[in-house]
């Protein structure tokens, strides 16, 4: 009988949990309570899996006390500059001369740890600007990799025309540390430009055994972008982008090919799928790739947070609101409505949103942000907060989203402004996670070929995660604890074990 007693005081005690985790807080562990005051720009930045930040930004340069500069911070996981990186946490690549000027658009770490930091450089001249793409690359350690391009940096134009813009936006690393970064160059300013896509072979130079000497260029309308690229195997990429059909409707799409450039002719159209989700500005953010081989594409479209369901063929899924596409609409008390800039995966499927949001009051200084929590099937959980939001009011101040991370524990870091937020209670407590206490091992650890699992429980499912969350493979019905990874390339990898009783993840290296 005092078991049974027992038992449902836990019971009891988890409902109040539940019930509390449903308003989150911020985590007075991490920064100073919970806020870490980084004072840099936020804008581009990279998480870590073990939780540790990169932010690049760049110093007002004033010859000739101070030279053009690219610059890496590295934060701890509880929110201090991480003193083993660079000098004091923070590493500086110092430009040749004067007149450089970079504007940072992207950051992605390599698997052997180098920091590629990318976007678009030109020189400040008496009567324009000379835009290219570049690329810098630091050493783990934050030194600047001299032996990359020259002195650590590659520069790249496309057009002949010096005032156009030229940006790399995104960029992923394969298993032989070869690059391809994706953007665009505009060809007549505003009014035109094309996508490109770009491959560099690891010491910086030109792989002219991509696209057309190394660029691959794609222009279905006027203005034409990539804004992010995934690496979804070995010779397989995605890209995101959009295309201006007018100057009002912007439609987005993705695009797969292969390692050489070409397109895939076994995903939608001729390689690519366009979503409309409106006659206005649509756009897509992040691609979450789900257990069933389809692809839950989530972005904006005209102030609300929009979906598309994808099936891995390139077709719209039409199982999922009834034509494979949807909108969220989020309100705000007293603000315009949040869209779906910044979003993020949380453990118990559902999905968290940090956005900018606008007051509708035309005060000065009107903006703040706002995280809102959806369900699993992208509808707002209204159990969360008030009706589904919090929104953070500064007044005095303009207040911008500027990026989300979920960590493996499950907390929220929220990027705004020159500040990173830690939140906790996103995520019901279940009863199974406080009471599962089994022992599991994996070695060897790194592996090469192979890994092994023992466990004193019955194993259900082993899912195997790649270093940016997409999920990689699923594996059921376990015939052997001997898995095979001979088809991974060289990075980290999350594996994540479970069964009805328990559910655990493990970070692999795979060699």
């Amino acid at each position: 009988m005092k078991k049974k007693y027992a038992f449902l005081l836990l019971i009891s005690l988890l409902g109040i949990v539940f019930l509390n985790a449903q308003q989150l807080q911020l985590d007075t562990t991490y920064g100073v309570d919970g806020i870490n005051n980084a004072n840099v720009d936020l804008t581009v930045t990279y998480k870590y899996p073990d939780n540790k930040i990169i932010a690049v930004t760049k110093p007002t340069a004033s010859y000739p006390s101070l030279m053009p500069t690219i610059r890496v911070h590295k934060y701890t996981e509880d929110g201090a500059l991480d003193t083993t990186f660079g000098t004091n946490g923070i590493a500086n690549y110092i430009a040749t001369s004067f007149k450089d000027r970079f504007d940072m658009y992207g950051v992605t770490v390599q698997p052997d740890g180098k920091i590629l930091t990318y976007g678009q450089t030109y020189q400040v001249g008496s009567t324009s600007y000379y835009y290219q793409f570049f690329i810098c690359r630091f050493n783990e350690n934050g030194t600047v990799d001299t032996n990359f391009g020259t002195n650590g940096i590659i520069k790249h134009s496309l057009n002949t025309f010096n005032q156009k813009r030229e940006r790399f936006l995104d960029a992923v690393v394969d298993e032989n540390n070869k690059i391809t970064a994706v953007g665009y160059t505009e060809i007549d300013g505003y009014l035109d430009s094309n996508a490109v896509a770009m491959r560099f072979l690891s010491d910086g130079t030109v792989d002219t055994t991509f696209g057309t000497d190394g660029v691959m260029q794609f222009s279905p309308n006027t203005y034409d972008f990539f804004s992010k690229i995934y690496l979804l195997g070995p010779s397989t990429y995605m890209m995101v982008g959009g295309t201006n059909v007018t100057t009002t409707d912007r439609d987005a799409y993705i695009l797969k090919i292969t390692e050489n450039g070409t397109f895939d002719n076994n995903f939608g159209t001729n390689g690519s799928i366009t979503i409309n989700f409106s006659a206005g500005l649509d756009s897509i953010s992040k691609i979450f790739f789900l257990a069933d081989n389809t692809m839950l594409a989530a972005g904006t479209s005209v102030g609300s947070v929009a979906f598309a369901k994808i099936n891995a063929n390139g077709t719209l899924d039409n199982s999922f609101s009834g034509d494979g596409m949807n909108t969220t609409y989020v309100p705000v008390p007293n603000h315009y409505p949040l869209t779906g800039g910044n979003i993020e995966l949380l453990p118990d499927g559902k999905f968290i949103l940090a956005s900018t949001c606008k007051r509708n009051d035309d005060s000065t200084n009107n903006y703040d942000y706002g995280i809102a929590r959806l369900n699993a099937n992208t509808s707002l959980d209204t159990s969360f907060m008030t009706n589904g939001v919090y929104v953070d009011v500064v007044t005095g101040t303009n207040e911008f989203a500027r990026g989300i991370y979920v960590q493996q524990d499950g907390k929220v870091l929220v990027l705004v402004n020159g500040r990173i937020y830690r939140y906790i209670n996103f995520s019901p407590l279940t009863l199974t996670d406080v009471i599962a206490n089994y022992t599991i091992n994996l070695y060897p650890n790194p592996a090469r070929d192979y890994f092994i699992i023992n466990s004193d429980e019955q194993i259900n499912e082993i899912e195997i995660y790649s270093i940016d969350g997409k999920l990689i493979q699923t594996i059921t019905n376990l015939a052997e604890n001997k898995i095979d990874v001979t088809h991974l390339i060289s990075s980290l990898y999350f594996i994540k074990i479970s069964n009805s009783k328990f559910s655990k993840t493990i970070k692999l290296i795979k060699q």
